[in-house]
């Protein structure tokens, strides 16, 4: 995306949490500046504003957890902050009344159609970005994960499952022209 923008129009979402099994209520609203950020409207002791940032992820056990300083956190976070950056909005507010972000069918699918039925708006200021250089690879086991400098972002899937019901399975994308809204956006999250 060559610009930052936000959403039109605030967004009401409820649902469950599929780890914790509570209800939550998350209302996303537009920004101007901040990057993504979570406020639990549930916490009203300690600061309750948890930034959106890789050095905010406090866990990554079956879920990306993040959390902030004074302990507020937020989890479940991964399909939400896909449709977000799938969709290009750079800067939007999340009201969440809980600690987990609602599953809803396991995708980024619904998250992505509130926030285009919203719409977008272009923020000004200058494009923050990371700039890879070389390449970064790491291995853990038999997961790997790289990172490539290019010109454009392209993603190469590969997982392989000795269940039936999984298997080997791959994709290659070039996230260009709303390839993540048609074809990766509903793509869901699975268990064995």
């Amino acid at each position: 995306f060559e610009m930052q923008s936000t959403i039109r129009t605030a967004v009401t979402l409820v649902g469950q949490g599929l780890h914790s099994g509570r209800p939550a209520r998350l209302v996303i609203h537009p920004a101007t500046s901040g990057g993504i950020r979570f406020r639990r409207s549930d916490i009203a002791d300690r600061d309750n504003i948890i930034p959106a940032r890789y050095d905010n992820v406090s866990d990554t056990t079956l879920c990306t957890v993040l959390s902030n300083e004074a302990g507020a956190s937020v989890s479940t976070v991964e399909h939400l902050m896909a449709a977000l950056a799938g969709t290009g909005v750079s800067h939007v507010l999340v009201d969440i009344d809980g600690p987990e972000v609602p599953i809803f069918d396991g995708s980024a699918k619904r998250f992505v159609r509130a926030i285009l039925q919203a719409g977008l708006r272009r923020v000004e200021g200058p494009i923050v970005a990371i700039r890879l250089l070389e390449t970064v690879r790491d291995v853990q086991g038999d997961v790997v994960a790289e990172l490539r400098p290019a010109p454009a972002l392209s993603i190469d899937f590969e997982i392989d499952f000795a269940d039936a019901a999984i298997g080997h399975q791959e994709k290659a994308l070039s996230m260009v022209n709303g390839t993540f809204v048609h074809e990766l956006s509903d793509c869901r999250t699975f268990c064995r």
